[in-house]
């Protein structure tokens, strides 16, 4: 699994494709997440950026980085799907929304 729980489109082993550094873009279609997703990560400091020329244009990420994300990330992954095997998924709670008026 990929970050967030979420499949690859392609293989995961980009290290054999040539690719040292991925633009936010291209991590964002590998992993089928938004581009604002792995913004988020970055943020959070859960993905380390390189940054080259300034601004978000500039962002890269070391395919080293990306997987040792992509590890951290199915390892939690891992750990909620045990946590929620053993206990049963959460009930998700009631709100107004919920209600027709």
């Amino acid at each position: 699994m990929a970050p967030h729980g979420l499949t690859t489109t392609r293989s995961t082993n980009a290290s054999a494709e040539g690719r040292a550094w991925w633009t936010v873009a291209e991590l964002a279609k590998h992993y089928g997440l938004s581009e604002r997703t792995v913004y988020a990560a970055i943020e959070r400091g859960d993905l380390t950026e390189h940054r080259f020329g300034g601004k978000r244009r500039g962002i890269r990420v070391a395919d080293a980085d990306r997987l040792e994300w992509e590890g951290r990330s199915r390892e939690a992954q891992s750990a909620r799907t045990t946590a929620t095997t053993s206990r049963g998924p959460k009930p998700r709670p009631l709100v107004a929304k919920h209600f027709p008026h």
